[in-house]
């Protein structure tokens, strides 16, 4: 459902820029931006359950608000029967808002004997309330508390640095050595080495709790029912989050590594419960409390520009992706911990179980592709056992240094290992 006469949204946007002009050719530059989204995306639900959560006997679902205007004409007088058509019911609104601050500095050398060379870096912070862009957000835990999701963006990256560089190798005409202008020239000459390499933090990631199962409580009206009737307000339509656990590390010991799980389930616990085994209130674990692993890759390129004739010229030329061959790693496969009290009424509040992929991550894969017909390579140690393999130049296959991490990207099928991470095609 979405509001009648919703405003459109926008964005408020600042920013200073400072330029120095330095020795040698460089030129620095440091910028401050910032930003403001107003009138964004926002989702909720209403009709959601009374407060308290009381079951009502003659439909096995909670008292809502709208049960009141669908009265059972065979019980007009009876408050407790009612036909309403209408369970939880999605909201969209335009509540939603979003800040925006950074720092860019950058220094740049423009062409100069050859070489040119421009470095970025930029610390920011984006902060929003469950907007993921594209004109959909996320619901709230809290329904009625847009600030409680207030957090890090789902595209937030704390520290993102750049750096690119192109030297022009000095051989041939024009050049400091071997410059002679005959076939000797054309050959050692219009050589250029480049390189690109990028680092940034990891995005933020949320974990949380999962209320899937049925509640087991016999001989009470909530005996069968889902587990989200033991929210507050019964709220079906949103993610809830768990509770943290206080003095306990949210991060495991070289997590996200050989195997071992980034996140730590024991740093999470299900909120307090009363004595009926209802939540008394939503999880306090904030929207992106951890983040991924850091991301980084240095890529290499080395082109020759040979001049044909006056109009025509050709451009040949070896590039290679991830030269030092580092693994880049996903998201980790689920972070949602299963909520499973032993029955209703249970005084424990840590019943969350980690899901088996836990700790699954997913390895990227890369495209080979060639030009004029020559192979270029996208990592240096795979790319002997790719030629020797005959890949299409479609298809994709996992930056590593083992051959059975190929074939398993080609589709053959291998024993399972868990040293060998997924590849997707």
């Amino acid at each position: 459902m979405q509001r009648v006469g919703r405003k459109d949204q926008y964005v408020e946007t600042w920013g200073l820029t400072v330029e120095h002009q330095l020795p040698a050719g460089l030129l620095f530059s440091a910028s401050y931006l910032g930003s403001h989204g107003v009138r964004l995306f926002s989702r909720g639900a209403v009709n959601l359950c009374n407060i308290p959560v009381v079951i009502n006997p003659n439909n096995q679902d909670c008292y809502r608000p709208l049960d009141q205007f669908f009265p059972d004409p065979a019980h007009a007088n009876d408050p407790t029967f009612a036909i309403d058509p209408y369970g939880s019911v999605d909201y969209k609104s335009d509540t939603g808002q979003s800040t925006y601050h950074a720092l860019f500095l950058s220094l740049e050398r423009r062409l100069t004997k050859g070489l040119s060379f421009q470095a970025h870096y930029t610390f920011s912070h984006s902060i929003n309330d469950g907007a993921v862009g594209g004109g959909e957000a996320n619901g709230r835990e809290n329904v009625n508390c847009r600030q409680c999701d207030e957090g890090p963006s789902v595209f937030d990256v704390r520290h993102n640095v750049t750096v690119n560089a192109v030297y022009e190798l000095p051989f041939g005409p024009g050049k400091t050595y071997l410059h002679d202008s005959g076939p000797a020239g054309k050959i050692v000459g219009g050589w250029e080495l480049s390189s690109i390499g990028t680092w940034h933090t990891g995005h933020p990631l949320t974990v949380k709790m999962g209320l899937g199962g049925s509640i087991v409580a016999p001989g009470t009206l909530f005996d069968g029912l889902a587990q989200t009737y033991l929210l507050p307000d019964g709220n079906d339509q949103t993610d809830q989050r768990p509770d943290l656990v206080p003095g306990v590390a949210i991060f495991l010991p070289g997590g996200g590594k050989n195997g071992t799980p980034l996140i730590n389930p024991a740093a999470f616990q299900a909120p307090p419960v009363d004595g009926n085994g209802n939540f008394t209130r939503f999880g306090d674990a904030p929207n992106g409390i951890a983040r991924a692993l850091d991301i980084w890759q240095v890529d290499l390129a080395l082109m020759k520009d040979t001049k044909l004739t006056e109009r025509f010229s050709m451009e040949f030329g070896v590039q290679a992706f991830n030269v030092f061959n580092h693994t880049q790693l996903g998201d980790p496969g689920n972070l949602t911990l299963d909520y499973n009290p032993p029955s209703l009424g249970s005084p424990t509040p840590n019943n969350l179980s980690a899901p088996g992929n836990l700790c699954r991550y997913h390895q990227y894969c890369e495209r080979p592709w060639h030009q004029h017909g020559h192979w270029i390579a996208t990592t240096t140690t795979v790319h002997a056992a790719a030629q020797v393999l005959r890949i299409p130049n479609n298809h994709r296959f996992a930056q590593r240094k083992s051959l059975p991490m190929i074939l398993r990207c080609l589709g053959v099928p291998l024993p399972c290992d868990k040293t060998y991470l997924s590849c997707f095609s």
